[in-house]
């Protein structure tokens, strides 16, 4: 959604439901953060189903209306109410459209618990995931954060990839800051779970596109970032997403197709040079780490034609018969 830099983050109004008898008090409380924005509410009911589904003991759920134009938050408030009853959980809204990163940002700062669990509006969560996931990071605490891998569908949840990690070809397991800078790999918020050791990770500089990914290297400074290779979540794509994945298999004709990509290849170009810049400001404003001298690729961002790029993959996409793949 529009992203709106600076003001004030505070709510217009807050509903805490606080529930006895539903955490086990020898676990560590996990805090899962939903920022939503005029969501699909089945879909938004689904997710919130799969949360609510966890086989976690001790969670805690932070949901912020980012000021959805035309979903009442009245409407949001009675899908969480009727959805979450099994552990407690804290409704918020921002009094004006913040965007993505400073809705986060807030949930961040507001919420409380060992471990934090970003959260979409619009995926579903396999019971263990939160589970599987607090396990490891407990029994390494080496680690700092801990990304699923996840499974790729369609708006209908029909699974059209199994495992996103085999098909970007990752082979990592675990990587250290020097690793981390070196490789652009995708640190999706939805499959990440993060050790609350030092709220400064959280911080987020204005100008910011992609927030999980500067979360993930802000925080490798203090650890390790490890993947499991097992897909713990069901990643919905459809038109509205923020990412431009799977542009063509979602699409209806070419030009919709090329239009996509278009925006994709736009954002993309921003995220690289925007964030690589503040990235590598951060990291020596914060650290005293050059990211030049780790030879990373955020110190040196080339411009490229975004245009000329989004139209090759558009025709690529065309000539393997890929477009709207996944409508048929």
């Amino acid at each position: 959604w529009t992203t709106v830099s600076g003001g004030r983050t505070s709510s217009t109004e807050s509903t805490r439901i606080t529930m006895s008898g539903c955490t086990e008090t020898g676990k560590p409380r996990i805090a899962i953060l939903m920022a939503v924005y005029d969501p699909r509410m089945d879909w938004l009911r689904e997710q919130l189903l799969s949360l609510n589904d966890q086989t976690y003991p001790n969670l805690m759920l932070y949901v912020r209306d980012d000021c959805s134009p035309t979903v009442p938050y009245e409407e949001i408030q009675k899908c969480v109410r009727e959805c979450i009853t099994n552990f407690p959980y804290v409704m918020t809204r921002n009094e004006r459209n913040l965007g993505s990163n400073l809705t986060f940002q807030q949930l961040t700062q507001e919420a409380e618990g060992t471990y934090f669990a970003y959260c979409d509006q619009d995926d579903i969560w396999l019971k263990d995931k939160v589970l599987e996931q607090v396990e490891y990071l407990e029994n390494n605490p080496e680690c700092v954060v801990c990304l699923s891998d996840r499974s790729i569908t369609d708006a209908r949840l029909n699974v059209h990839i199994k495992s996103n990690y085999e098909y970007l070809g990752y082979n990592r397991t675990s990587m250290k800051m020097e690793e981390v800078v070196r490789h652009k790999y995708s640190y999706a918020a939805n499959c990440m779970a993060v050790r609350n050791m030092n709220k400064q990770i959280f911080d987020i500089p204005d100008g910011i596109t992609c927030h999980d990914s500067f979360i993930a290297y802000m925080a490798s400074y203090y650890g390790t970032v490890d993947f499991l290779f097992e897909p713990l979540l069901l990643y919905r794509i459809h038109s509205h997403n923020l990412s431009g994945n799977f542009c063509a298999e979602n699409s209806r004709n070419f030009l919709e197709c090329f239009r996509r990509y278009l925006k994709s290849c736009k954002r993309g170009q921003e995220s690289s040079r925007n964030d690589g810049r503040i990235i590598c400001d951060e990291m020596k404003k914060r650290y005293g780490v050059d990211l030049a001298e780790l030879e990373s690729p955020f110190a040196n961002c080339v411009k490229y034609n975004y245009i000329k790029r989004a139209w090759e993959e558009a025709r690529k996409k065309y000539k393997a018969d890929k477009i709207g793949k996944w409508r048929r």
